[in-house]
């Protein structure tokens, strides 16, 4: 009579050591997805603390050209819902000069997960004739 071998533990082995490999992968990737995510939220406060910014300098200017303007040296809070970010922030300050430019303070505050981006600028601006 003929004997016949079992390969029954051999495939076992094999799938044990593919499942593990396939941990490790997940494992890799996981971590590459968390990166990837870290980096975009950066980018994206990056680009709301630049679009902050640019708003800021425009509503500045805006006031600056009205002839009726009062220059004050007070921070004026800006409703930036539009940006869909709860937590920016964006106040202006025109500070009085007798000169013809105006000394304007833009500063910028946004936060997304753990990456938070301020920024504050100074601009002159010159008054319409």
């Amino acid at each position: 009579m003929r004997e016949t071998r079992k390969h029954g533990g051999f495939v076992l082995t094999l799938v044990i050591v593919a499942l593990g490999l396939m941990g490790v992968v997940m494992a890799v990737l996981a971590g590459a997805g968390n990166s990837m995510l870290f980096h975009a939220d950066r980018a994206q406060v990056q680009a709301v603390e630049r679009d902050l910014l640019a708003s800021g300098l425009a509503w500045a200017r805006h006031q600056v050209q009205r002839p009726e303007d009062a220059t004050m040296s007070e921070a004026v809070e800006l409703d930036v819902r539009a940006f869909h970010i709860p937590q920016a922030h964006l106040a202006v300050s025109l500070i009085p000069a007798d000169a013809a430019p105006v000394s304007v303070r833009v500063d910028a505050a946004c936060m997304k997960g753990r990456q938070t981006g301020r920024a504050q600028r100074r601009y002159d601006l010159r008054r319409a004739p």
